[in-house]
């Protein structure tokens, strides 16, 4: 199917709308917090949250295995997915929940049960993830953002009400968890024209599909851990205060993380179209690039020059500690969302091996620097920047000689 007008752009707009909705609720929930919480607890909760994205690192492996299975073999792949995946949750809780006792002492954490609890949100979103895929595959947009915009808003106006019964941080991860459900069944109700559906009967190459999941998963695993490991690292060598300090800054500034990464969910499927049709891509690529830099640098400008005013009205005079980090902050996240629109086209056009092993020696070389060099937070910060700059330039490069040298252009 051959891209018409300006349909990314129509189609990234709609994503990109209903995503801010979200962000925006991520954020009037995290305000919620940081007036509901003690600043310990606070710290603790951004913890749990990065645990449970690292955890659930393969739900993107999910969604663009699913995504590229059903553009290139119909929509009854879905079907097959669901079995699947549930198979392996129950797999995943239960190792999970075995070793919970060194998990929890890996992050520092040493309430166990909402370790379990943070373990058992990572497993549902497997699950959610195969909607979200199969929404993304046939190219539902406005399907697609309901779907992720429903947990935000089960996650803020829960997380109020159980905290005002008294349920402190375990009623934050229960309306995490309720809004996951929610949304997995919203996701099965838009999807449900595909319950009849089944694969077309074409031969397909299940070891060629096996080395494009191994191929995701590599990549994928590093991202998440670049964006996440801060957190835990920060939690191992710092005190509570100064980790939830830390906290909010690291939240006003990945907002420019989960702006950028709206235009992927688009991008994605139509360069898959366009490869398995033999038409050109890099425009697509072109486009993503260019607006997906274009806002994360905007957004950046924009917390650079207002992050006093905007630490001070929203979350007090308390974090205004937090200023400190923001510029250090945007040097590591602006390369980061380009690197991941720049993978995802990689991954689209299946050119992404060389993408993988640097990515995950890049997290190998900030884990190490970081543990080395951690006298100060800010040092913390510059290793995930420099890491991730370096990330950018050489994949640009390397996408640069494909280009040149690719013969028989699909790209």
């Amino acid at each position: 199917m051959k891209i018409t007008g300006r349909e990314l752009e129509k189609n990234s707009i709609i994503v990109f709308s209903v995503t801010m909705i979200s962000n925006i609720m991520n954020y009037m929930f995290q305000v919620a917090m940081v007036r509901m919480l003690d600043v310990e607890v606070f710290g603790l909760m951004n913890v749990l949250f990065s645990f449970i994205t690292i955890l659930s690192f393969p739900i993107t492996v999910i969604s663009l295995v699913v995504s590229k299975l059903v553009i290139e073999y119909g929509a009854g792949v879905i079907n097959k997915a669901y079995i699947f995946i549930v198979c392996v949750m129950c797999c995943f809780l239960a190792a999970g929940i075995l070793a919970r006792e060194g998990l929890s002492g890996f992050i520092n954490v040493n309430e166990i049960y909402l370790v379990v609890f943070s373990i058992v949100i990572s497993g549902m979103q497997m699950v959610l993830f195969v909607a979200m895929g199969g929404l993304q595959g046939r190219k539902k947009f406005y399907a697609l953002s309901l779907v992720i915009v429903v947990p935000s808003v089960f996650r803020f106006f829960g997380s109020i009400v159980f905290i005002n019964l008294g349920w402190g941080l375990l009623g934050v991860l229960f309306s995490f968890f309720l809004g996951i459900i929610i949304a997995i069944l919203t996701g099965v109700i838009l999807l449900r024209d595909t319950a009849e559906q089944t694969v077309e009967l074409i031969e397909i190459d299940k070891s060629k599909i096996i080395r494009y999941v191994g191929v995701v998963f590599f990549v994928n695993m590093g991202i998440t851990l670049m964006t996440n490991m801060d957190n835990i690292i920060v939690n191992r060598y710092f005190s509570d205060t100064e980790l939830g300090v830390y906290s909010v800054a690291g939240m006003l500034v990945k907002l420019i993380f989960f702006l950028s990464n709206t235009f992927t969910w688009v991008l994605f499927p139509y360069v898959v179209d366009a490869v398995n049709n033999i038409d050109s891509t890099i425009r697509l690529l072109k486009k993503a690039m260019f607006y997906g830099a274009g806002l994360s640098v905007t957004a950046a400008v924009f917390l650079i020059v207002l992050s006093r005013p905007v630490i001070e009205v929203l979350f007090g005079v308390q974090y205004i500690e937090s200023i400190h980090y923001i510029f250090s902050l945007t040097l590591w996240i602006v390369p980061l969302s380009i690197l991941v629109i720049l993978s995802n086209y990689l991954l689209a056009i299946n050119k992404a091996n060389f993408l993988a092993c640097s990515i995950i020696i890049g997290c190998i070389l900030s884990f190490v620097f970081a543990s080395l060099f951690n006298y100060e937070i800010s040092q913390i910060i510059n290793v995930f920047a420099v890491v991730s700059s370096f990330l950018l330039v050489v994949n640009v490069a390397v996408l640069c000689f494909i280009v040149k040298n690719q013969k028989k252009t699909v790209i």
